[in-house]
């Protein structure tokens, strides 16, 4: 009877065994395969995001850092403008204007800086002339002149829209402080405090024209520029 219940129990404890490697193996495989189509994607959106740059997105990391360093003031430009109440309460341009504008000549200008910089690395990585041969010296300053001069232009409209942005900021600071003379006046209870509030809502007025004659001129880039 023990030789018997020896026999009967070898089988059943083999397809146990088995049983338990088959739930190891699927569950190996339940951990595998999910694992090898992520890194899969991820790969694919790699090779996306690398097709796209440039044309999709802009990544200042992926400029050369002279670009780098014209791109990021832009860009804190164009958000401080946009953040700014004078922008919210449309007293700059049309709101929606304004904010079109100024996004159209952001990417615009992240373009061209992703255009230098990619030239630059394709310069730097054919090389310097080796000889003094007329037609390799002509054709490479010619490649570097090209990139400076895509450089200089989006430079120059870089300048356009942090110096106007320093405008806005100007203005919201002075009619903020028209705001506090109002509150001085009040507490002051004087004519003397009265006269210098009037003036200080002169300033913020005519600094306020200011920047509504430099909105105007951004505009007039975004417009000359066929965007």
């Amino acid at each position: 009877m023990c030789v018997g219940l020896g026999i009967a129990a070898g089988p059943g404890l083999g397809t146990a065994f088995i049983l338990v490697a088959v739930v190891v193996l699927l569950g190996s495989l339940a951990i595998y395969v999910p694992l090898e189509l992520k890194e899969r994607r991820f790969l694919k959106d790699e090779a996306q995001r690398g097709q796209a740059h440039g044309r999709d997105y802009v990544d200042p990391e992926l400029l050369t850092q002279r670009d780098r360093d014209t791109l990021v003031p832009l860009q804190r430009a164009v958000d401080s403008v946009l953040a700014s109440p004078l922008h919210g309460s449309g007293q700059l341009l049309d709101t929606t204007r304004n904010r079109v504008v100024l996004r159209d000549l952001e990417w615009q200008i992240a373009c061209d800086l992703w255009k230098a910089s990619r030239a630059e690395v394709e310069l730097a990585a054919v090389g310097e002339p080796r000889g003094d041969g007329e037609m390799a010296l002509s054709a490479h300053e010619r490649a570097t002149r090209a990139i400076e001069e895509i450089r200089s232009a989006a430079t120059n409209r870089t300048d356009a829209i942090t110096g106007y942005a320093a405008r806005v900021r100007q203005a919201q600071e002075r009619l903020e402080d028209a705001e506090r003379a109002a509150e001085y006046e009040r507490i002051a209870n004087d004519l003397l405090a009265e006269t210098s509030g009037g003036t200080q809502q002169d300033e913020a007025l005519q600094s306020l024209l200011a920047v509504q004659q430099e909105a105007l001129k951004i505009a007039q880039l975004h417009h000359e520029l066929g965007l």
